[in-house]
Order: structure tokens, then sequence, then C-alpha cells
């Protein structure tokens, strides 16, 4: 879905800027090159594989599979509250990219390459809404 956001040259933090607002509307969004369909992340002027400066922000269906996964059983980010074991996750999304993230309510035992996941949207308490997985489940 072509989300008519407007593309002007942009920083860096002004376009992560539009992929925050669209988190926060609980939607993936990513730039998708004009000239050759590749999707952007994170977002760029430029397209890394035919260097164009055209592009057009897409809503994403939030489905993918885990491509690969690592479990921390330390926490080296003591400032933020979570729970230990944590799960860092790269995501293959059904349109193509992959997305680093973490998963939420999963056994760590369970986990395996290939597993269904859906995104969810993680409000936190400094307005920023964070983009996690859980298992799909059934409903792929």
């Amino acid at each position: 879905m072509d989300l008519n956001v407007p593309t002007t040259s942009a920083s860096f933090s002004d376009h992560l800027a539009t992929y925050s607002h669209f988190l926060a509307k609980g939607l993936i969004a990513m730039q998708q090159c004009k000239q050759c369909k590749t999707f952007r992340f994170p977002p760029a002027n430029i397209c890394a594989s035919c260097s164009s400066d055209q592009y057009d922000w897409h809503a994403l269906s939030g489905r993918g599979i885990i491509w690969s996964y690592c479990v921390f059983h330390k926490d080296y980010f003591p400032n933020e509250s979570r729970k230990i074991p944590y799960v860092v996750v790269l995501i293959q999304l059904e349109e193509g990219p992959r997305v680093f993230s973490n998963m939420t309510d999963v056994d760590v035992n369970s986990l395996q390459i290939g597993l269904p996941v859906r995104a969810i949207f993680e409000d936190q308490p400094n307005a920023e809404t964070l983009l996690r997985f859980r298992l799909a489940g059934g409903d792929t």
C-alpha cells in the first residue's frame, strides 16, 4: 500500500522520524525504490541497489519468518528493563526486507529458524513505539 509521503531529500533523522511515525500507528512502513522496487531499510536518500533517489513509502504486512536469532542470558543494557534471557531476531518479512528486533512471549527453547512470526507494536514510556515480533501460531 503506497502511503503518499512526500519524497523530498531528507536527513537520516527525518527518515527515521517518518518510520517511527508509522510504527506509532501500528504499521511497518518502508521506502521502496520506484526504479528497481527494492525496499530500503534502514531508510535512505539513495537506493543501494540502483542509486535512484526516487522512492515511495509502503506499508508492509508485518508477517515473516525467523531468519536468524540469538538468545542473550546476560543483560548488556542494565538501564533497560527486560526479562533475561531475551531474544534478538533477524526477521525476513514476507515482502523481502530483513529487520532486527526482539521476540516477546516466547519460550526460548522452542525457537527455530523458519518459524512464522507477526509484528507487534510496543509503546514505551518515552512515547516511542518499538517494533517487536511474536510467534504467529496459525494466523499467517
